[in-house]
């Protein structure tokens, strides 16, 4: 990548993460505990296709008008990333009683992502069926493992140790709903399953393209190249189309969910006793 494109987007980046938090400070004030970056960026750098992964730890939840101020500055700070000049951000908002002390599955506060734009802009009231989240688990191993505080104590200081079996259960039961995106959300779900598939079977949670680089070395021949392609698309070397392989997402997810679950089945008659789950970037 042009080393010139490189820090304008690195530039980019770093003040929507800023924009965010003073957003979040500026409506909750000593009532935002913490603000943690983390994801692949942190680790892999700014790539084309990046996202900003944000969480946020606080003493109560946005109010309802708090939230619409909330929403209606965020559909300005972040961007669908097609559309280019900014980035998509992935924020989760949980009060601190909602996960200390842990239990499954965990709650919510608030979430703001692309994939809701379209009721945020609709006003939509009622967004989420449930405050349950039980990939609250995952995100909370994560932000633990490789968070960067902007605000706040250290993430293992703020946040709970995640029981090995509830992080592979919302594992688990995160990819119904991946699967049902395979044609709207191409690349994501299928960088998406790589991870997990990957976690799975390593107890290490990688980067989404060596991840997918992974799974490339263990699926049968016919599946390679649409995983190929979507790493080539996070990586910036491909259009974002997967036009020509339409007939061939579904049966690669179905043969990656299958390993999934077969994983999961198999954790059920073991005891995992103190294995833990590590970063492998």
């Amino acid at each position: 990548m042009n080393h010139f494109i490189k820090a304008e987007q690195e530039f980019v980046f770093k003040n929507q993460v800023q924009e965010t938090v003073e957003l979040l400070e500026s409506l909750l004030d000593q009532d935002l505990l913490g603000v943690y970056l983390y994801g692949s960026a942190t680790h892999k750098g700014v790539q084309k296709y990046s996202d900003i992964d944000l969480f946020a730890l606080t003493k109560r939840g946005l109010t309802k008008q708090e939230q619409r101020v909330f929403i209606e500055k965020m559909l300005q700070i972040s961007k669908d990333p097609k559309k280019g000049g900014r980035f998509p951000i992935e924020l989760t908002l949980v009060e601190e009683s909602q996960v200390k002390p842990w239990h499954y599955p965990p709650k919510f506060s608030f979430q703001f992502g692309e994939w809701m734009r379209s009721e945020f802009e609709a006003k939509k009231e009622q967004i989420w069926s449930s405050a349950e989240m039980p990939d609250l688990a995952v995100l909370i191993t994560l932000v633990r493992l490789s968070g960067i505080p902007i605000k706040g104590l250290s993430p293992k200081d703020a946040l709970p140790q995640v029981p090995y079996l509830d992080f592979m259960r919302a594992l688990k039961e995160s990819t119904p709903f991946l699967v049902s995106e395979i044609y709207t959300d191409t690349r994501n779900v299928l960088l998406t399953l790589a991870r997990i598939w990957a976690t799975f079977c390593t107890d290490t949670i990688g980067s989404k393209t060596d991840s997918a680089e992974w799974a490339i070395a263990h699926l049968p021949i016919d599946f390679i190249e649409p995983m190929e392609r979507a790493r080539k698309i996070a990586l910036g070397a491909h259009p974002d189309d997967f036009t020509d392989l339409k007939n061939r997402l579904r049966p690669l997810v179905d043969f990656i969910q299958g390993a999934i679950d077969s994983k999961y089945e198999s954790l059920q008659t073991e005891h995992p006793g103190d294995r833990k789950v590590t970063l492998k970037f």
